[in-house]
């Protein structure tokens, strides 16, 4: 009997920035801590057709017209990072860290080829199978948002959700279920123990919501640099999110803020599945603010065990790739 091909693994992530883009390349480093070559390739824009890159000449000169200009702007960046800002508080190696990749070694790939011994991970928001694999995992970040036509995913996919709250159980009836953090201790750290002032904001995916404020009373966070966000999360009292789902408010409390979800109207944190989420208030009744303030020492505790979750959890989607697509 021939040897089976040993998996390799391809992670496409669609942007340098939010929580979806990080958990992808947390993927790809643990894949690689486990001894797979893994690697992350940044898709600039979101295919919304499965034509192929054969079929699609104009989307892989845009591609790579999107990586050259990614690699400049990543080359001068490690160059200007090698020089200390006096003052600023801002080290080379967080400055280098945040300007290519959410975090350090993740190897990059720079081509938009794979062959026939590749798994591709691809995250719910890309419709279709632009890089052609053969084998193809669907990794639901959040929720599945395309119509069940046929077209978003192929019939032999193999699909995980990040949580069982985004679980599409039409395409994963068995929930596998594949939770990778990432946290950065030394970059998200509380300073600040005395006086706070002010309320920061989180809108992300939350934009489209209709209970949306015209205009709000302090700095909304998410286009900001890391750094910038972890200033705001020392200096506000609050940090109130209108995204429902991000791991910003998690970091926000234990940053010192007192973190509130804005819950949808008529809707309670039951409905959201978030009856155990500590350090995090949904709402502004007085009894959630409280719950938030006395349950950050454990939200802190869970944080500090997101490495053996993860862990475990990288290696149950080894197993359940090596099992589903008959490779070693």
């Amino acid at each position: 009997m021939p040897t089976a091909a040993r998996m390799k693994f391809v992670v496409v992530a669609t942007s340098h920035n939010g929580g979806g883009c990080i958990a992808l390349h947390a993927l790809c480093k643990y894949l690689s801590l486990e001894g797979y070559d893994a690697r992350v390739l940044i898709s600039f824009t979101l295919p919304q057709k499965s034509s192929g890159l054969s079929g699609n000449v104009k989307k892989v000169l845009k591609y790579i017209e999107f990586s050259a200009k990614d690699f400049v702007k990543s080359f001068i960046a490690r160059c200007m990072s090698k020089l200390r800002i006096r003052g600023g508080g801002l080290t080379s190696d967080k400055y280098r860290v945040y300007t290519s990749s959410p975090f350090k070694d993740c190897k990059r790939k720079w081509l938009p080829f794979v062959d026939d011994d590749t798994i591709v991970v691809y995250p719910e928001v890309i419709h279709g199978n632009f890089l052609r694999a053969k084998h193809v995992v669907r990794w639901l970040l959040y929720f599945n948002t395309f119509s069940d036509d046929g077209t978003a995913y192929g019939k032999n996919d193999l699909f995980f959700s990040y949580a069982q709250k985004f679980n599409d159980y039409s395409l994963n009836p068995s929930c596998r279920v594949c939770t990778v953090g990432y946290f950065d201790w030394e970059l998200y750290t509380r300073t600040n123990f005395g006086e706070r002032h002010g309320t920061c904001y989180i809108i992300r995916k939350g934009r489209n919501r209709l209970d949306l404020p015209k205009n709000f009373d302090g700095v909304v966070i998410d286009a900001l640099p890391e750094q910038e966000k972890v200033k705001y999360f020392n200096q506000c009292e609050y940090c109130v999110s209108y995204d429902l789902y991000t791991a910003y408010s998690s970091i926000a409390a234990m940053l010192g803020c007192i973190s509130v979800i804005v819950p949808e109207s008529g809707k309670t944190r039951q409905d959201y599945g978030k009856a155990e989420q500590y350090g995090v208030a949904v709402g502004f009744d007085e009894a959630e603010i409280e719950f938030a303030k006395s349950t950050v020492g454990i939200l802190a505790e869970r944080f500090s065990k997101t490495e053996q979750r993860n862990v475990e959890h990288v290696k149950y989607f080894i197993e359940e790739c090596r099992r589903y697509f008959h490779m070693s």
